[in-house]
């Protein structure tokens, strides 16, 4: 009989944490459609479990994976996308009874098979992504075949998601071929505690010199990586403890604007597990923009630092965010660690709340190349629904207990379907990033708003 097994949870936590900014201009899809040899059920273990984002966790027997009849045949799980590429990539997202693959075959538009090279997975690594590496082609690719046989093992092989990564021209393809790992170093985000081991020799952060005036250097940025023109954005900040945080704007060139004390959000409250309470304080900022890029997506900076540089936790809040059929892999956030954060002893909070009830948010934490990030017992660093013990990494909590504040003064409840994760900071991973995935479980698509709560550096 199949059943699905408890994630357990890691607290000391060793990830590959990269260095490097997220790669632009890919495409990156998860499967819309597939079918397979044989399925387990119509639905439970069904081929379009493996369709969508992954959300298997852990290594562990899950119904939300696509797994074949039976334990002992040779089968072959068959996956469509909505857009057609110029490949450069593939990646299997394996949740049980890894070794199984024999081949892999990618579909070109004109329905030609064509075999990769390299395309067994010996490796017996659970949970695990088995990545292929595709040399620059000639024709574009909107589909890919895997073919396991699962004799050897006399196990289920079971696949949670298949993505294709590739360029809308061939040009692009060849320009930007993919690696074979991920440009990172091995970092121990363990302990969230003040660390006496950072010296402190220069600035705590960014530093962002205002339109309005001043200075600070001890900022956080959080960058909306290939962020879409054309539509209006709110960003709010909210100070904790009587911190008056400084919001600074900025476009991929470094122009922007700054805000500071804005009467019209000094009422906004919020209640969130990490945070707590958070009264209205005339110290709150918040500033409404768009990408005015003259390219149709462009990376924008949220950059919050503290006036004279104070120092402080702060909740920041996006609004204007969508998850739709057209966003790909997913939406993505990068905040690189600065000094004042990992002396802060404030773990970094990422949430995401949901505007729309048909939408079902799933986060996740990835490396330059997209792949979701393990710790060191193999699970997946992420989170489904925070309600659920079993489908979050590390410390998550029923959303549905909290709220916060957006435009005009309405209060946005969260939900036991929204996700949220909390990851430590300490000296080890200073100038590295956490990179967040922002897509979702079970096809669904709708608003969202993007929460974040940290720290500028350690309380003044």
């Amino acid at each position: 009989m199949k059943h699905k097994s408890l994630i357990g949870f890691i607290f000391c936590l060793i990830l590959i944490l990269t260095q490097t900014a997220l790669a632009q201009g890919e495409i990156r899809q998860w499967a819309s459609n597939a079918k397979a040899s044989t399925q387990f059920s119509a639905t439970d273990w069904s081929a379009q479990q493996a369709t969508g984002a992954p959300d298997s966790l852990a290594c562990a027997d899950a119904p939300t994976a696509w797994a074949s009849a039976t334990a002992a045949d040779n089968e072959r799980l068959i996956l469509r996308y909505a857009e057609a590429v110029y490949p450069t990539q593939v990646n299997i997202f394996q949740n049980y009874g890894r070794g199984s693959i024999v081949s892999v075959a990618i579909l070109t538009e004109g329905g030609q098979e064509i075999t990769l090279a390299n395309s067994q997975d010996t490796e017996l690594t659970c949970p695990g992504v088995f990545s292929l590496a595709i040399s620059p082609m000639t024709e574009r690719v909107n589909g890919v075949i895997v073919y396991v046989d699962q004799a050897a093992l006399g196990e289920w092989n079971e696949i949670d998601a298949v993505e294709l990564v590739g360029f809308a021209t061939a040009q692009e393809a060849q320009l930007n071929p993919p690696t074979t790992a991920p440009t990172a170093v091995p970092a121990n985000i363990g302990g969230k505690q003040k660390s006496p081991a950072i010296q402190v020799t220069g600035p705590l952060g960014r530093e962002v010199t205002c339109d309005i005036g001043g200075t600070f250097t001890n900022g956080v940025e959080v960058a909306v990586i290939q962020m879409r023109s054309g539509y209006n954005y709110t960003a709010t900040v909210q100070g904790l403890n009587g911190f008056d945080p400084i919001l600074a704007v900025l476009d991929a060139s470094g122009e922007g604007l700054c805000t500071d004390d804005d009467p019209s959000v000094s009422n906004y409250t919020l209640d969130l597990p990490t945070s707590g309470f958070v009264s209205g304080s005339n110290l709150n900022s918040q500033v409404v923009f768009a990408n005015t890029s003259a390219s149709v997506f462009s990376d924008i900076s949220l950059i919050v630092g503290g006036r004279d540089d104070q120092n402080g936790e702060f909740v920041l809040i996006l609004e204007g965010m969508t998850y739709s059929s057209a966003d790909g892999a997913g939406d993505t956030f990068s905040t690189q660690i600065t000094q004042g954060m990992a002396l802060s002893g404030v773990p970094v909070s990422a949430y995401v709340i949901s505007v729309t009830n048909a939408y079902d948010p799933f986060l996740s934490l990835i490396d330059a190349d997209y792949n979701v990030m393990t710790d060191d017992q193999g699970y997946y660093v992420a989170c489904d629904d925070s309600g659920d013990p079993s489908l979050c990494w590390g410390d998550s909590y029923n959303l549905a207990m909290g709220y916060v504040t957006r435009s005009r003064g309405r209060q946005l409840p969260g939900g036991a379907y929204d996700a949220m994760l909390s990851l430590p900071v300490d000296e080890s991973v200073v100038g590295g990033y956490f990179n967040y995935l922002v897509s979702a479980s079970q096809n669904t698509y709708g608003d969202y708003l993007m929460v974040f709560h940290m720290a500028t550096g350690p309380q003044n």
